[in-house]
């Protein structure tokens, strides 16, 4: 049951995003913590809410995974997948191989501190290319400033 939920969670968050989540320990050990919780609310209740913040991060920032899975959607998970195989191979190995992989442990406040690292340093670069704009178009209009007292003496 952990398994299905696994791939689940996997599934909807390249469905909402477009794109497959890293091979990444912290992030396949936060995927589990999120399924094992997920089997309990599932076993009381019949559904899960399922939430993990931050579970990646881009230039385009935070990603977030927020999805409610049901009972009957984990236990016919297997029956759909056979009869609906998708067309991307990579993400299904790619489940398989990060699932078979999670002996493999990383603290998770240490993935998100290089994510932050990564972006601050992308802002610093981006402040420096404005500062330079800045500094270049002054010198310009200084310039035309200066012609132009120049040219009609006023100055």
């Amino acid at each position: 049951m952990q398994n299905n939920i696994v791939k689940i969670l996997y599934q909807r968050f390249e469905s909402l995003y477009g794109f497959s989540l890293p091979n990444n320990p912290t992030v396949h050990k936060r995927i589990n913590e999120a399924a094992r919780k997920a089997i309990v609310d599932i076993n009381k209740n019949g559904t899960a809410n399922v939430n993990i913040p931050f579970i990646h991060a881009d230039k385009n920032g935070p990603k977030h995974l927020m999805t409610l899975i049901k009972k009957d959607e984990v236990e016919n998970f297997n029956i759909f997948a056979q009869t609906h195989q998708t067309s991307n191979n990579s993400s299904s190995t790619f489940i398989n191989n990060v699932h078979n992989n999670s002996s493999q442990e990383s603290d998770p406040t240490n993935y998100l501190k290089s994510i932050m690292l990564k972006r601050d340093k992308e802002k610093r670069s981006e402040n420096k290319s404005s500062t330079l704009f800045l500094l270049i178009l002054i010198l310009i209009l200084g310039g035309l400033f200066f012609a132009a007292s120049q040219i009609f003496g006023l100055f």
